[in-house]
Protein backbone atom coordinates (compact mmCIF):
# COMPACT_ATOMS: atom_id res chain seq x y z
CA UNK A 1 0.00 0.00 0.00
CA UNK A 2 1.13 3.45 -0.94
CA UNK A 3 1.22 5.60 2.08
CA UNK A 4 -0.16 8.79 2.12
CA UNK A 5 2.19 11.13 3.64
CA UNK A 6 5.37 12.00 3.24
CA UNK A 7 8.52 12.98 5.32
CA UNK A 8 12.01 14.16 4.92
CA UNK A 9 14.12 12.97 2.76
CA UNK A 10 17.45 12.76 4.87
CA UNK A 11 19.93 15.54 4.15
CA UNK A 12 21.68 14.25 7.62
CA UNK A 13 23.43 12.18 5.47
CA UNK A 14 26.13 14.52 4.55
CA UNK A 15 26.63 15.36 7.86
CA UNK A 16 27.42 12.45 8.43
CA UNK A 17 29.62 11.44 5.96
CA UNK A 18 31.70 14.51 7.26
CA UNK A 19 32.66 12.40 10.04
CA UNK A 20 35.60 11.00 8.03
CA UNK A 21 35.06 11.40 4.13
CA UNK A 22 34.62 14.77 3.46
CA UNK A 23 36.01 18.28 4.32
CA UNK A 24 33.85 20.58 6.47
CA UNK A 25 32.40 22.40 3.99
CA UNK A 26 30.52 19.68 2.64
CA UNK A 27 29.23 18.98 5.40
CA UNK A 28 26.36 21.76 4.73
CA UNK A 29 23.25 20.74 3.39
CA UNK A 30 22.10 22.51 0.69
CA UNK A 31 18.19 23.11 -0.05
CA UNK A 32 17.97 21.64 -3.12
CA UNK A 33 14.15 21.64 -3.71
CA UNK A 34 14.44 18.02 -4.19
CA UNK A 35 11.40 16.74 -3.03
CA UNK A 36 10.85 14.74 0.35
CA UNK A 37 11.11 10.73 0.32
CA UNK A 38 8.12 8.56 1.04
CA UNK A 39 7.74 6.65 4.98
CA UNK A 40 6.62 2.93 4.07
CA UNK A 41 5.09 2.81 7.71
CA UNK A 42 1.87 4.26 7.82
CA UNK A 43 1.09 3.41 11.82
CA UNK A 44 4.52 5.78 12.33
CA UNK A 45 2.52 9.05 10.93
CA UNK A 46 -0.42 8.58 13.44
CA UNK A 47 -0.03 10.98 16.56
CA UNK A 48 1.74 9.39 19.57
CA UNK A 49 -1.26 9.45 22.59
CA UNK A 50 -0.61 12.35 25.06
CA UNK A 51 -0.43 10.01 28.10
CA UNK A 52 0.24 12.30 31.17
CA UNK A 53 2.60 10.77 33.71
CA UNK A 54 3.82 8.38 30.86
CA UNK A 55 6.64 8.71 28.87
CA UNK A 56 9.66 9.43 30.97
CA UNK A 57 12.32 11.51 29.19
CA UNK A 58 10.04 12.33 26.12
CA UNK A 59 7.43 15.44 25.78
CA UNK A 60 3.68 13.83 25.65
CA UNK A 61 3.11 16.59 23.00
CA UNK A 62 5.45 17.81 20.56
CA UNK A 63 7.87 21.27 21.18
CA UNK A 64 10.02 21.70 18.07
CA UNK A 65 12.41 23.16 20.56
CA UNK A 66 12.81 20.52 22.97
CA UNK A 67 12.49 16.99 21.36
CA UNK A 68 13.18 15.36 24.48
CA UNK A 69 15.37 15.92 27.77
CA UNK A 70 18.63 15.99 28.25
CA UNK A 71 18.87 13.26 30.41
CA UNK A 72 16.87 10.96 28.27
CA UNK A 73 19.22 11.55 25.35
CA UNK A 74 22.25 10.97 28.06
CA UNK A 75 21.88 7.89 29.34
CA UNK A 76 22.97 5.11 27.21
CA UNK A 77 23.51 2.71 30.09
CA UNK A 78 20.16 1.89 31.54
CA UNK A 79 18.45 -0.49 28.95
CA UNK A 80 19.69 -3.10 28.70
CA UNK A 81 20.06 -5.80 25.66
CA UNK A 82 17.66 -7.95 27.10
CA UNK A 83 15.10 -4.96 27.29
CA UNK A 84 15.93 -4.21 23.69
CA UNK A 85 16.09 -7.78 22.53
CA UNK A 86 12.29 -8.07 24.13
CA UNK A 87 11.32 -4.69 22.41
CA UNK A 88 12.13 -6.58 18.93
CA UNK A 89 10.43 -9.35 19.64
CA UNK A 90 7.30 -7.58 20.77
CA UNK A 91 7.18 -4.32 18.99
CA UNK A 92 4.24 -1.85 19.49
CA UNK A 93 3.29 -2.82 15.73
CA UNK A 94 1.71 -5.95 16.80
CA UNK A 95 4.54 -7.93 15.36
CA UNK A 96 7.72 -9.31 15.46
CA UNK A 97 11.13 -7.71 14.45
CA UNK A 98 13.05 -9.56 11.75
CA UNK A 99 16.01 -7.80 13.96
CA UNK A 100 15.28 -10.06 16.96
CA UNK A 101 17.18 -12.78 14.73
CA UNK A 102 19.90 -10.53 12.87
CA UNK A 103 23.35 -10.13 13.38
CA UNK A 104 25.84 -8.23 13.00
CA UNK A 105 29.74 -8.87 13.48
CA UNK A 106 29.10 -11.55 15.82
CA UNK A 107 26.52 -10.23 18.02
CA UNK A 108 22.91 -9.60 18.33
CA UNK A 109 21.33 -5.98 17.11
CA UNK A 110 19.76 -5.83 20.50
CA UNK A 111 23.68 -5.95 21.56
CA UNK A 112 25.40 -3.97 19.04
CA UNK A 113 23.03 -0.97 20.04
CA UNK A 114 23.14 -1.11 23.83
CA UNK A 115 27.19 -1.19 22.92
CA UNK A 116 27.28 1.60 20.74
CA UNK A 117 24.80 3.69 23.17
CA UNK A 118 27.01 2.91 26.08
CA UNK A 119 30.52 3.62 24.15
CA UNK A 120 28.93 7.40 23.30
CA UNK A 121 26.38 7.90 25.78
CA UNK A 122 23.18 7.67 23.74
CA UNK A 123 19.87 6.34 25.01
CA UNK A 124 19.41 3.15 22.32
CA UNK A 125 15.50 4.09 22.48
CA UNK A 126 17.00 7.29 20.39
CA UNK A 127 18.96 4.64 17.85
CA UNK A 128 15.99 2.70 17.43
CA UNK A 129 13.61 5.14 16.54
CA UNK A 130 16.25 6.08 14.34
CA UNK A 131 16.23 3.14 12.50
CA UNK A 132 12.82 3.06 11.97
CA UNK A 133 12.10 6.85 10.77
CA UNK A 134 15.28 6.10 8.55
CA UNK A 135 14.09 2.61 6.80
CA UNK A 136 11.17 1.22 9.08
CA UNK A 137 13.48 -1.63 9.86
CA UNK A 138 12.24 -1.75 13.46
CA UNK A 139 7.96 -2.89 11.71
CA UNK A 140 9.62 -4.76 9.41
CA UNK A 141 8.53 -9.02 10.21
CA UNK A 142 10.03 -10.12 7.04
CA UNK A 143 14.03 -9.29 6.17
CA UNK A 144 14.26 -6.45 3.12
CA UNK A 145 17.00 -5.95 0.44
CA UNK A 146 20.48 -5.97 2.21
CA UNK A 147 21.06 -2.49 0.46
CA UNK A 148 18.41 -1.44 3.25
CA UNK A 149 19.91 -3.04 5.82
CA UNK A 150 23.51 -2.32 5.01
CA UNK A 151 22.45 1.51 5.16
CA UNK A 152 19.77 1.49 7.91
CA UNK A 153 20.89 5.00 9.29
CA UNK A 154 22.04 6.27 6.08
CA UNK A 155 25.67 6.80 7.35
CA UNK A 156 27.64 7.65 4.30
CA UNK A 157 25.03 7.97 1.51
CA UNK A 158 24.61 11.83 0.73
CA UNK A 159 22.13 13.46 -1.31
CA UNK A 160 22.37 12.88 -5.47
CA UNK A 161 25.73 10.34 -4.82
CA UNK A 162 26.33 6.98 -3.73
CA UNK A 163 26.68 4.92 -0.77
CA UNK A 164 30.15 4.74 0.41
CA UNK A 165 31.35 1.12 1.18
CA UNK A 166 32.94 2.25 4.15
CA UNK A 167 29.96 2.42 6.13
CA UNK A 168 28.31 -0.49 4.73
CA UNK A 169 27.10 -2.81 7.43
CA UNK A 170 24.50 -2.77 10.16
CA UNK A 171 26.77 -2.77 13.14
CA UNK A 172 28.66 0.07 11.21
CA UNK A 173 25.81 2.11 10.83
CA UNK A 174 24.66 1.83 14.21
CA UNK A 175 28.19 2.93 15.42
CA UNK A 176 28.59 5.67 13.23
CA UNK A 177 24.86 6.86 13.91
CA UNK A 178 25.68 6.85 17.96
CA UNK A 179 28.94 8.58 17.26
CA UNK A 180 27.09 11.43 14.92
CA UNK A 181 24.39 12.61 17.54
CA UNK A 182 27.18 12.47 19.95
CA UNK A 183 29.27 14.78 17.98
CA UNK A 184 26.63 16.91 17.41
CA UNK A 185 24.98 17.31 20.95
CA UNK A 186 28.74 18.01 22.00
CA UNK A 187 29.15 20.48 18.93
CA UNK A 188 25.62 22.17 20.52
CA UNK A 189 27.52 21.98 24.04
CA UNK A 190 30.30 23.96 23.50
CA UNK A 191 29.15 26.22 21.35
CA UNK A 192 30.60 25.57 17.77
CA UNK A 193 27.79 23.58 16.52
CA UNK A 194 25.68 25.39 13.78
CA UNK A 195 22.57 24.20 15.21
CA UNK A 196 23.29 24.76 19.36
CA UNK A 197 21.48 25.89 22.04
CA UNK A 198 19.65 29.69 22.46
CA UNK A 199 20.54 29.81 18.66
CA UNK A 200 17.78 30.13 16.35
CA UNK A 201 17.93 28.98 12.95
CA UNK A 202 15.38 28.05 10.18
CA UNK A 203 15.15 24.03 9.27
CA UNK A 204 14.94 23.17 5.42
CA UNK A 205 11.44 23.67 5.45
CA UNK A 206 11.38 26.73 6.83
CA UNK A 207 10.78 26.59 10.09
CA UNK A 208 12.31 28.78 13.35
CA UNK A 209 13.92 26.58 15.59
CA UNK A 210 15.54 27.70 18.76
CA UNK A 211 17.00 24.42 20.69
CA UNK A 212 15.88 24.12 24.30
CA UNK A 213 18.51 22.21 24.90
CA UNK A 214 21.95 19.83 23.37
CA UNK A 215 19.67 16.46 22.78
CA UNK A 216 17.25 19.02 20.27
CA UNK A 217 20.36 20.39 18.70
CA UNK A 218 21.44 16.88 17.68
CA UNK A 219 19.02 15.91 16.18
CA UNK A 220 18.17 19.07 14.02
CA UNK A 221 21.66 19.00 13.00
CA UNK A 222 21.29 15.38 12.03
CA UNK A 223 18.05 16.09 10.45
CA UNK A 224 17.40 19.77 9.78
CA UNK A 225 13.70 19.46 8.84
CA UNK A 226 10.68 19.93 11.11
CA UNK A 227 8.03 18.67 8.77
CA UNK A 228 5.23 18.71 11.76
CA UNK A 229 2.76 16.01 11.04
CA UNK A 230 4.61 14.12 8.37
CA UNK A 231 8.06 13.69 9.04
CA UNK A 232 11.25 15.04 9.87
CA UNK A 233 12.02 15.78 13.76
CA UNK A 234 8.49 15.55 14.16
CA UNK A 235 8.47 12.14 12.94
CA UNK A 236 11.98 11.17 15.11
CA UNK A 237 9.56 12.31 18.02
CA UNK A 238 6.28 11.07 17.05
CA UNK A 239 8.07 7.28 16.87
CA UNK A 240 10.45 7.72 20.42
CA UNK A 241 7.73 9.17 21.87
CA UNK A 242 5.83 5.45 21.08
CA UNK A 243 8.85 3.40 21.50
CA UNK A 244 9.17 4.78 25.30
CA UNK A 245 5.79 3.85 25.80
CA UNK A 246 5.93 0.53 24.76
CA UNK A 247 9.34 0.16 26.65
CA UNK A 248 7.46 1.10 30.07
CA UNK A 249 4.72 -1.16 28.91
CA UNK A 250 7.14 -3.75 29.47
CA UNK A 251 8.41 -2.95 32.26
CA UNK A 252 11.87 -1.10 31.54
CA UNK A 253 13.43 1.86 32.72
CA UNK A 254 14.07 4.48 30.14
CA UNK A 255 16.34 6.38 30.94
CA UNK A 256 14.67 9.72 31.22
CA UNK A 257 16.67 10.58 34.43
CA UNK A 258 16.48 9.10 38.19
CA UNK A 259 15.64 5.37 36.53
CA UNK A 260 19.53 3.90 37.10
CA UNK A 261 19.87 0.53 38.00
CA UNK A 262 20.95 0.54 41.84
CA UNK A 263 24.90 -0.39 41.87
CA UNK A 264 26.03 -4.23 42.15
CA UNK A 265 28.78 -6.67 40.89
CA UNK A 266 28.89 -6.40 37.27
CA UNK A 267 26.78 -3.02 37.13
CA UNK A 268 28.34 -0.81 34.07
CA UNK A 269 30.70 1.81 35.52
CA UNK A 270 32.62 4.65 34.42
CA UNK A 271 34.50 5.68 38.02
CA UNK A 272 34.69 4.18 41.61
CA UNK A 273 31.49 6.58 42.35
CA UNK A 274 29.38 4.72 40.28
CA UNK A 275 29.89 1.55 42.37
CA UNK A 276 28.68 2.36 46.04
CA UNK A 277 27.62 -0.39 48.05
CA UNK A 278 29.29 -2.28 50.73
CA UNK A 279 29.13 -6.47 50.13
CA UNK A 280 30.49 -9.04 52.49
CA UNK A 281 31.73 -5.69 54.34
CA UNK A 282 34.14 -4.73 51.34
CA UNK A 283 33.70 -1.86 49.43
CA UNK A 284 32.34 -1.62 45.85
CA UNK A 285 34.93 0.15 43.10
CA UNK A 286 35.07 0.16 39.33
CA UNK A 287 37.25 -1.92 37.68
CA UNK A 288 38.28 -0.75 34.31
CA UNK A 289 39.46 -1.93 31.45
CA UNK A 290 40.37 -0.59 27.17
CA UNK A 291 37.63 -1.69 24.73
CA UNK A 292 38.84 -0.10 21.64
CA UNK A 293 40.94 2.86 20.92
CA UNK A 294 40.50 5.26 23.36
CA UNK A 295 37.12 3.62 24.84
CA UNK A 296 37.12 2.48 28.17
CA UNK A 297 34.70 -0.16 29.79
CA UNK A 298 33.98 -1.07 33.29
CA UNK A 299 31.93 -3.11 35.71
CA UNK A 300 31.61 -2.64 39.69
CA UNK A 301 32.97 -5.04 41.79
CA UNK A 302 34.80 -6.01 45.17
CA UNK A 303 37.68 -7.79 46.44
CA UNK A 304 36.78 -11.16 47.23
CA UNK A 305 39.04 -14.86 48.26
CA UNK A 306 36.60 -17.85 47.64
CA UNK A 307 33.29 -16.85 47.53
CA UNK A 308 31.85 -13.81 46.35
CA UNK A 309 27.92 -12.59 47.78
CA UNK A 310 24.62 -12.85 45.38
CA UNK A 311 21.63 -10.66 45.06
CA UNK A 312 18.12 -11.45 43.74
CA UNK A 313 17.72 -10.52 40.86
CA UNK A 314 21.00 -10.31 39.82
CA UNK A 315 23.33 -12.64 38.04
CA UNK A 316 25.35 -15.12 40.03
CA UNK A 317 28.29 -13.99 41.02
CA UNK A 318 31.63 -15.55 41.26
CA UNK A 319 35.65 -14.93 42.98
CA UNK A 320 37.57 -15.03 39.75
CA UNK A 321 41.56 -15.05 39.85
CA UNK A 322 42.34 -11.34 38.73
CA UNK A 323 45.90 -11.93 37.63
CA UNK A 324 47.98 -10.15 40.38
CA UNK A 325 47.77 -12.41 42.81
CA UNK A 326 44.38 -11.63 44.16
CA UNK A 327 40.77 -12.31 43.54
CA UNK A 328 37.58 -9.96 42.86
CA UNK A 329 33.84 -10.90 42.01
CA UNK A 330 32.45 -11.13 38.78
CA UNK A 331 29.00 -12.35 37.39
CA UNK A 332 28.73 -15.48 35.38
CA UNK A 333 27.35 -15.82 31.66
CA UNK A 334 23.58 -15.76 32.65
CA UNK A 335 20.18 -14.62 30.62
CA UNK A 336 19.89 -11.42 33.23
CA UNK A 337 23.21 -10.22 31.19
CA UNK A 338 22.12 -11.45 28.02
CA UNK A 339 25.50 -14.12 28.09
CA UNK A 340 27.52 -10.84 29.12
CA UNK A 341 26.46 -8.75 26.26
CA UNK A 342 25.22 -6.39 28.79
CA UNK A 343 28.74 -5.63 29.99
CA UNK A 344 30.38 -3.66 27.11
CA UNK A 345 33.67 -4.77 26.33
CA UNK A 346 33.45 -8.68 27.87
CA UNK A 347 32.93 -11.76 26.99
CA UNK A 348 32.19 -15.52 28.37
CA UNK A 349 35.18 -16.49 29.72
CA UNK A 350 36.41 -19.72 31.93
CA UNK A 351 37.64 -18.65 34.75
CA UNK A 352 39.23 -20.37 37.72
CA UNK A 353 38.13 -19.52 41.20
CA UNK A 354 40.83 -17.26 43.71
CA UNK A 355 40.69 -19.64 47.15
CA UNK A 356 43.06 -17.45 48.63
CA UNK A 357 43.15 -18.17 52.11
CA UNK A 358 39.23 -19.17 52.25
CA UNK A 359 39.46 -22.82 52.30
CA UNK A 360 37.11 -22.84 49.43
CA UNK A 361 37.49 -25.59 46.88
CA UNK A 362 38.86 -24.73 43.87
CA UNK A 363 36.06 -24.19 40.83
CA UNK A 364 35.41 -23.01 37.68
CA UNK A 365 32.57 -20.78 35.70
CA UNK A 366 32.09 -19.43 32.65
CA UNK A 367 31.67 -15.37 33.79
CA UNK A 368 31.64 -12.21 32.14
CA UNK A 369 35.23 -11.00 31.76
CA UNK A 370 37.30 -8.52 28.99
CA UNK A 371 39.82 -10.16 27.25
CA UNK A 372 43.35 -10.18 28.28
Amino acid sequence: MKPARRVARPPHHLVLVCLGLLPLWACVPADDGLPPLEHDEPADLVPAPEDTGKGDGVPSSFDRNRLMDEAFFDNGADVTTAEVQRFLEHTPYGIRSFLADEETGGQSVAAALTQAAREHSVNPIVLLARIQSEKSLVSKSSRPSQHTIDYALGCGCPDGGSCSSAYRGLGRQIACGAKTLRARHDDSADGSGEWRVGKTKKTLDHVSITPANDATASHYAYTPWCLQGSGGTWLIWNVLRKFVLHFEAQGSSVGGGGNAPTPWVGTVCDTDGDCAFTAAGKTGFCHTYSMSGDVTGGYCTVKCEGTCPDRSESAPTFCAADGAGGGRCVVKADVLNDTCHDIPGTLATEADRFVGESGSAAATAIVCLEPR
